[in-house]
């Protein structure tokens, strides 16, 4: 009976470690640079006009996202994986690169700058 406590007790506690390691993110910046994880990311701009962003997804399909406030210099690197890049804020001095992938699709300001993407639209 002892030994299935402790068997228990020790599995508990590797998820309760390994948990937080296999989550991917899905929230809005508050560093620079901000950084994701291997897994499928959610990552959002610091709020304010005139916030500059730099946001990097890492691997796998990353979804990026500084389009809410303007009068910045975003920056949005994708990395690997087929990841969505939109930095359609309306200041167009915002650089995207969407990184390896072939399925990488992107939002943008026209004047704003656009490297490895497959598929985009430019307003």
């Amino acid at each position: 009976m002892r030994r299935i406590f402790v068997v228990l007790a020790l599995a508990a506690l590797l998820v309760a470690i390994a948990a937080p390691v296999a989550v991917a993110i899905k929230e809005r910046c508050d560093t620079i640079p901000c950084n994701g994880t291997n897994k499928k990311d959610q990552l959002s701009e610091r709020k304010g006009n005139g916030t500059t962003d730099n946001i990097r997804g890492l691997k796998r399909d990353d979804r990026l996202r500084a389009d809410r406030y303007s009068r910045d210099r975003d920056t949005l690197k994708g990395e690997e994986g087929d990841d969505a890049l939109n930095s359609d804020d309306g200041d167009s001095k915002d650089t995207l690169d969407c990184g390896k992938g072939d399925a990488d699709a992107y939002a943008a300001d026209r004047g704003d700058r656009v490297r490895n993407c497959e598929v985009g639209v430019s307003s």
